[in-house]
């Protein structure tokens, strides 16, 4: 496993890895819960990725394999519980844990 950016489960000037309006959702939701989790690490690689091709270079090899895995938007722990969140404006099916 990667090593974990751990932080305190507190509202951030900019929050790894959210854009647009997943921001202010985020924001709103940890400012409203202040006490939900204890710890959260943000944009968290998971997966191998894609396969590069042979003829590229060790160097555009892993920033390919990095480009090409799913990222959770947020993981956070309370109470030796893990949660892996998905942040959206509008959930669809996949959103494990909407915080919208």
């Amino acid at each position: 496993m990667a090593n974990l950016h751990l932080l305190p489960f507190k509202p951030l000037a900019k929050y790894p890895h959210l854009v647009g309006s997943d921001i202010p959702v985020w924001d709103t939701f940890v400012r409203k819960f202040p006490d939900l989790f204890d710890l959260v690490t943000y944009d968290l690689h998971v997966g191998v990725g894609l396969a590069p091709i042979d003829s590229v270079g060790d160097r555009l090899q892993n920033m390919w394999t990095t480009l090409t895995q799913k990222r959770i938007d947020a993981v956070a722990t309370s109470d030796h519980q893990t949660f892996v969140i998905e942040v959206k404006e509008r959930p669809g099916l996949p959103a494990p844990l909407w915080c919208g």
